[in-house]
């Protein structure tokens, strides 16, 4: 009885030790070459003047997203909100977000009583968060708010 406890500790303290001295070496990727140069055979027509995690907005106004650069130019106070399912969202004169078709038509215009700053669109379903941190929910069709709530 003895002699098996002592085979199941040395067997655990094996174990045990194996499992630290994997977890104590560290690996890091080293790239076998570096130039820190990288060439585009693409041009834009104008250079990026805003970035955003859904897309770009150039000088010029106008936006590339995920699909590529869009034919919508922004208006002078329109600003990049989001793309959502292939619907370009913008703010206009902060209190106005704007939803603009695949093809660059306005679909719709819904005022706010602050700036949006975040939105998403899930079929007729819009989700906007403004900058007074209020989450609203709207019926695009309608133009109603279904829900909002005020953190």
């Amino acid at each position: 009885m003895i002699l098996q406890n002592k085979i199941i500790v040395r067997i655990l303290a094996i174990v045990i030790f194996m499992i630290f001295s994997g977890c104590v070496t560290r690996e890091y990727f080293k790239p076998e070459l570096v130039n820190g140069k990288r060439e585009f055979k693409a041009k834009l027509p104008d250079e990026i003047v805003d970035s955003y995690a859904e897309g770009a907005v150039l000088k010029d106004g106008q936006v590339i997203t995920k699909e590529g650069l869009g034919d919508l130019k922004l208006a002078k106070d329109e600003v990049f909100v989001a793309f959502s399912e292939e619907h370009l969202i913008t703010s206009f004169h902060c209190n106005t977000l704007r939803l603009y078709s695949p093809s660059g038509v306005l679909v719709s215009e819904i005022n706010f009583p602050s700036c949006p700053i975040s939105a998403t669109k899930n079929g007729n379903d819009l989700a906007v968060v403004t900058n007074e941190n209020t989450l609203f929910f709207y019926d695009i069709p309608t133009k109603q708010e279904t829900y909002s709530k005020k953190s």
